[in-house]
């Protein structure tokens, strides 16, 4: 398929996509009820089907395999349980949610205590997200069957504005297309957190059955371009995806590496930002971590190259040397082994954005993004939230639609 009918084959996608959204929402905020019904029998068929295919595996596959296939036979009795009962997902499906809105409000606090510890302003509208969340969450626990209907209405307006983002890309693609004869600019929305962590597995598994032995040279760039690379692990922190910016040989990343000062699951902690030369670094990651890679070349616009130029040198006029101190020769810690493979250099800020790490709303992605703002591929997201997994769609995406922006897509 050449790149015109991609093009245009994308655009009507995301224009009737677009319209189907809308017009449940619109359904969802007038008539719940219903949409609530409808929803019901789409997890009870969802039940179901995961039931066949998990007791399928449970006497088709390995046996390491058949050890889990009591997990079909309850989904199986839970599908038969909500057909015959549907009250019983009425109230299960507002309590999960609810659970689920409990940690986002968790994570939306902890966003607020980051701002507030960098002395980062206005950050009263991150608190203010997460009481407003913790209160949808407290009415679906409290009392979760008229709860359903609340949450139904919520999902429409939420499919409202999931509607219109994506219609607006749509319509975006079909006439930059018609008027330029290219796609110069995309918008569209994050996918669901959840959802949104797998998709480094998928492209880990996808880029290991493409080529089994991984390619440890850097591919050149030219002088102004920007690379993107994601990095794909299939166990450990790296499995939820990693994100780091290469430009002119050297490689800009940033994560919670001071193992004294993480708390958390990791994922809270000091920034610790890294200088190296790209070449040592992808060697490392790929044959000391068993990483693999995808790279996006980015061909910036006319002021993107001034401005990346701009914001390096003002995270660096607050930043200071930091060195790592390992507990056990014998077993260093991550940081410390990527130092001795790259000689990298390594930083610590000393205030503002960055100096505290967040893995849900200040990590690898938002530093690459704060570095090479480009308004041509643009997310329009209701919360700060953003993950290797979202900013991977949206790059591929981009590369899929041969825009002006991605240039090339590169495994390692």
């Amino acid at each position: 398929m050449n790149r015109f009918w991609r093009q245009q084959l994308h655009a009507s996608t995301l224009i009737i996509s677009g319209l189907v959204l809308m017009g449940l929402g619109v359904l969802a905020v007038m008539d719940p009820q219903r949409v609530g019904q409808w929803a019901v029998l789409f997890n009870t068929l969802g039940l179901l089907g995961l039931s066949v295919l998990t007791l399928l595996q449970r006497f088709s596959g390995p046996s390491s395999s058949r050890q889990s296939g009591w997990m079909g036979f309850v989904l199986l009795g839970l599908a038969i349980l909500s057909w015959r009962l549907p009250i019983i997902l009425e109230v299960l499906i507002p309590i999960l949610y609810g659970v689920w809105a409990v940690l986002r409000a968790i994570s939306k606090f902890l966003s607020w205590l980051a701002y507030r510890m960098d002395h980062i302003r206005p950050r009263w509208l991150a608190m203010a997200d997460a009481l407003i969340t913790l209160s949808f969450a407290l009415i679906l626990l409290v009392d979760p069957l008229p709860g359903y209907l609340r949450l139904m209405t919520v999902a429409g307006i939420y499919a409202l504005y999931l509607g219109s983002v994506t219609l607006t890309g749509g319509l975006l693609a079909a006439f930059q297309h018609r008027l330029k004869g290219v796609v110069s600019h995309i918008i569209s929305s994050p996918m669901p957190l959840f959802l949104s962590l797998f998709v480094p597995q998928q492209i880990f598994a996808s880029v290991e059955a493409q080529s089994p032995i991984p390619e440890s040279t850097l591919k050149p760039l030219e002088d102004h371009q920007f690379e993107i690379l994601f990095h794909m692990k299939r166990a450990g922190a790296d499995a939820i995806g990693h994100v780091d910016l290469i430009h002119r040989g050297v490689v800009y990343s940033y994560g919670a590496h001071d193992p004294l000062k993480r708390r958390i699951l990791n994922g809270f902690g000091d920034g610790v930002f890294i200088i190296a030369k790209a070449q040592p670094y992808l060697e490392f990651c790929l044959n000391s971590e068993h990483k693999r890679m995808v790279g996006y070349v980015i061909e910036p616009g006319p002021d993107t190259l001034s401005a990346f130029e701009t914001r390096l040198n003002r995270l660096l006029a607050r930043s200071e040397p930091w060195q790592p101190v390992s507990s056990d020769p014998t077993s260093p810690i991550y940081i410390d082994r990527l130092q001795k493979a790259t000689g990298a250099r390594l930083l610590k800020f000393t205030s503002g954005l960055f100096r505290t790490y967040f893995a849900v709303s200040i990590n690898c992605v938002t530093m690459v993004e704060s570095l090479i703002k480009d308004r041509r591929v643009a997310m329009i997201r209701l919360t700060p939230v953003l993950t290797p997994g979202m900013y991977f769609t949206l790059m591929n995406t981009a590369y899929r639609l041969q825009t002006q922006t991605i240039v090339q897509r590169r495994t390692y």
